[in-house]
This record gives structure tokens, sequence and C-alpha cells, in this order.
């Protein structure tokens, strides 16, 4: 970065003020777009935000986004500069006498990545810096530092950290002469956990009285992360021993046990470990399952495909015997229809994905016939649309199934046949795949199917006849505000839908933001996937 240096710069006070007005290229203060503002030694950093603490509208424009306080002789950085500088990405206070800097005070530069404090008198650093997750280069050397807090192992977007020149006591001595992320990769895996979080326990079921004695039964929904996912490149803030499979496959068979589940439905699941692993487990428990793996392994060495992920779902015997099951690829699908192919866009699209699902027909002692689907939808938001045919597919295949059904109850009449759609559908709430599966129908000029057209699947609205209503939102209201919680993204795409003869008592709670945050994201020491598993409790209507 350029420097405009000499002890005669003049700062016009009304610049300071208005920053969203900009500071004129006339200006010795201003050298370019993206240039530090260097504040004269004979303003204070209070001064400086004081006469900038300005109303400017959402609109402003921002001429600069650094700040160059170095060799000013400071002692202190205002507790007001977050306020005045939200969008600031570099500063430079090298060469003060800061003897402390409070984390929380940064954490307000919310867009901060290039922070620059050497050569100063810090001793102490305080805990708190692993909240600044914009940071990407962070220089403490030459100060009087003698301990590293383990959170700045959190700081996972970090390229280069210089803790050179410093007393360090609690770091190897090789690692603090390394100006790269060597130290936060070391603390990411040295940290102690965060606490486990509280228990989730299950809310809504004194809603429902005297219907609670109905037969009932409790289904599990999980994205796992499939072990060929759980990487450095997609999980950085997670330590490398939460990381390993074998941790957390652990922890993913506590929660399926601990649930309880009648009905479990799984999402990236290997073939490998459902074959050489889950299934064998949980047959100790009672349990019988069925896999459908996604559809390239059937162009893959047999090796291979062994690493290859799918739907897994496990049913208690005792509970449910399985009459039937259907396994379901929506390439297969698309390549069956004639019109659909005469479209070279519509076809492509939809070939190039191998995402699959399965159904499974299954008798409850009772005698009710329900009908699971368990499904892995396309994760690419650049494809709605696809997202959006692959789940009309997918309730088309069930409505499909449930007409061919039949239950007879002791007295001869026919019982309705139950249906449960589950799994990982990629899709926010305000989705058109939402929309779809909430309320029956879709326009066929809806936004997300982005004026692909589909051969018969868009030759006219969109529709089912399920007639689904999610079990989260019929408990609580609304969806939850996550099911899946990465650095990088956060929202509800994970759901569990019934038929209007099943009646959601209770569902378990997802954790909270709190929760998922204590190890910056998801997967963490205590949640072994960026997933976060459902638990529903249905009973049959009367």
């Amino acid at each position: 970065q350029r420097r405009v240096h000499g002890t005669s710069l003049a700062l016009d006070r009304k610049v300071m003020a208005s920053p969203s007005r900009g500071i004129p290229k006339s200006s010795s203060a201003y050298d370019g777009i993206g240039s530090p503002l260097r504040i004269p030694k004979s303003f204070s950093s209070q001064e400086v935000v004081r006469e900038s603490a300005v109303d400017e509208g959402a609109g402003a424009s921002r001429p600069w986004s650094a700040i160059d306080m170095s060799g000013s002789t400071l002692r202190v950085l205002s507790a007001s500069i977050g306020l005045c500088y939200p969008w600031l990405k570099r500063l430079d206070v090298a060469q003060n006498k800061i003897r402390f800097v409070d984390p929380s005070i940064l954490c307000t530069l919310s867009a901060l990545e290039s922070l620059n404090l050497s050569a100063n008198e810090i001793q102490e650093l305080g805990m708190g810096w692993g909240k600044l997750s914009s940071l990407r280069a962070l220089d403490l050397s030459s100060n009087a530092i003698t301990f590293v807090p383990p959170d700045f192992g959190q700081l996972f977007l970090l390229d280069a950290l210089d803790m050179t020149l410093n007393p360090i006591q609690n770091l190897p001595q090789d690692l603090v002469a390394r100006t790269d992320s060597s130290i936060v990769a070391y603390l990411r895996d040295v940290a102690p956990p965060p606490a486990p979080p509280a228990p989730r326990g299950f809310v809504g079921a004194e809603m429902y009285g005297r219907g609670s004695d109905a037969p009932s039964f409790t289904l599990f929904c999980y994205n796992v992360l499939c072990d060929a996912y759980a990487t450095r490149a997609m999980h950085p803030h997670t330590p490398s021993w939460a990381l390993d499979w074998s941790y957390r496959k652990a922890l993913v068979l506590q929660e399926l046990l601990a649930s309880h589940a009648d009905i479990i439905c799984l999402q990236e699941l290997q073939l490998s470990e459902f074959e050489g692993w889950l299934l064998p487990e949980l047959s100790r428990y009672g349990y019988d399952g069925l896999f459908k793996v996604k559809s390239r392994a059937k162009t893959m060495h047999p090796d291979r495909a062994q690493l290859v992920d799918g739907c897994a779902t496990f049913y208690r015997r005792g509970v449910f015997a399985l009459e039937a099951s259907d396994e379901l690829e929506f390439a297969t699908v698309a390549m069956a229809d004639a019109e659909l192919r005469q479209s070279e866009d519509a076809f492509t699209r939809l070939m190039t994905r191998d995402n699959v699902a399965l159904i499974v027909s299954l008798r409850a002692m009772s005698g009710a016939l329900v009908i699971v689907a368990n499904t892995h939808i396309h994760f690419d938001p650049r494809f709605s649309d696809v997202k959006t045919i692959q789940v009309l597919m997918l309730l088309q295949a069930c409505a499909a199934k449930r007409s061919k059904a039949a239950v007879f109850g002791p007295d001869g009449r026919q019982r309705p046949v139950h249906t449960i759609v589950a799994g990982d559908f990629n899709s926010l709430p305000n989705s058109g795949v939402y929309e779809l599966l909430a309320k029956g129908h879709l326009s066929a000029d809806h936004t997300d199917l982005q004026g692909v057209a589909y051969g018969q699947f868009t030759a006219g609205d969109l529709r089912h006849n399920l007639r689904l209503s999610s079990a989260y939102a019929t408990v609580l209201g609304s969806e939850p505000l996550f099911t899946n919680y990465t650095h990088a993204f956060r929202g509800c795409i994970d759901y569990v839908w019934a038929s209007f003869g099943l009646r959601p008592t209770a569902v378990l709670q997802t954790p909270s933001v709190q929760d998922a945050e204590a190890g910056v994201a998801l997967p963490s020491a205590h949640f072994p996937s960026d997933h976060v598993s459902l638990v529903v409790r249905y009973a049959f209507a009367e």
C-alpha cells in the first residue's frame, strides 16, 4: 500500500465528517481508490472517530477502505471505531504505544481483512479474537506477547499471521518463526473443545391432549456428512480430529440410538459404511435397512463405488415390516421421457445430476401402511429448476405408489395409505421446492424453473395430490432457523413432510445459534455433521 507521508499534512474536518461524499483526489489525504486514509499525528484516534461519526445513509459510497495511523503515538483504540468505520477492510496502527487491544472493539469492524499491530507494546491479547471471522492478515510482530489465546485457532480465513519477535511461551518456537497460518492450524487442533450444548428436548407433545394415546412412531432424519466431503477446504474451522470419520461416526450412532426412532432416514452415507458398519451395528438394536447409492456408482470400479454416498433407510423390527421398496434415479426418469429429451438444455441439466431417492412401504403392526421416501436433492443454488423437477418426480412416484396400495381394516373397509417425504432438499422455505411440497402446486412460470422447458413436467402447472405438511412448521409454527450451518451458509434445507393422516405430536428442538457458533460453525466437537438431525413423533390420525 502507498502512504501519504509528511508533517505538513492538512486534513479537512468536513471531509472527515462526510466519508460518504469521499475524499477528493486533490486532497493530500487521498491516494487513490482503496489506498489508506492517512491520519496526521495531530489527531488522536478518539478525535478521528468523533469527527467521523455521521449518519451516511444506506447507499453511501466508500471511496476508501483503509486507514493508516502508524507511528502516531496512539495508546488506545477507541471503542467507537467500528461504529464509524464498519466498512473498513485494512487498519494499520503499527509503531505506536498500544499496550492492550480489546478484540470486542475490533469485532465491530465486520469487514476487516488486514490488521497491522506490529511494533507496539502489547503484552496481553485477551480472549475474543476468534470472532474476527473476516480477517485474512494479522501482524502482531515486535510486541511483548507471552501467551496466544486458543481462540486464535478459530481464525480459519487467516492466511498470514506474524507473531515473530515476541517472547511467546505457549507455542512451539518453530511455529512462532513462521508467518503463514501454521499457528492457527496448531491452535485449532490443540485448543480445548467448547462445553457440550444442553440436551435437545422435544416440543409440542402437550398440544394434542387425548390424541396422545393413538398408535404412534418416531422418525429420525439426518444428513450425516459423507467422509469424502468432510475436507479441510470445505470446513476450515473444524479441528482435524473432529473431521475424522472415526470420531464423527461414533457421535452419529449416539444420536441415532438416543432418538429411539422407529424409522431412520439418512443422507450422505457411504456405501462402504452402510454395508460394513451401520447395517450390522443397527441390526444389533433391532433394525433392518436398505440403501440406494448415487447413480454414478454404476459407472465406477466396484472398489471406488464403495466410497460413493447415498440414502439409507432403516426401520425397527417389531414395529414395522417391509412390504416393498423402490429406487428412484432422477436422471433415469429424465432419460425415459421422450419429450424431455428433445430439449437439449433441460436434458443435460437433469442428466448430469446423480441424485437419488429410496422409497419403502412399511406395514405397521396396527395394519397401517406408511410409504417413506428418503431423498437428497441437488445442492447447487444455480440449478433451482433441477431441484424443483427432481422433487416433482419424487412426489409423482410416491403418488403412483400410493394409488396402487390398498389397506383394509378388520371391517373390510379400505384405510388410508400414509406418505412421508423426508431428506435434504437443499432448498429454503421461500423456494419453489418448498411451495410445491406445501401447497401441492407450483406455477409453470415460477422463477425457480428459470424458463427451462421440462417436457411433460412443465406442460402445465406442477401438481401433486399427497396433501403434505411439514412436521416442524406444524408443531413450531415455522421452520427452524437452520438445519445446515457452515462458515459460509446458514439456512433450513432439511424437512420431514407427511400426508394428512399422520399427525406430528412432537419434534426435537434444533440447536441454538449459540450452540452452533461455539465451534464457529458445523461440524464441530459436539456436532458430527454440517447438518442437524430432525426427529419427529407421529400419531396415526383417528
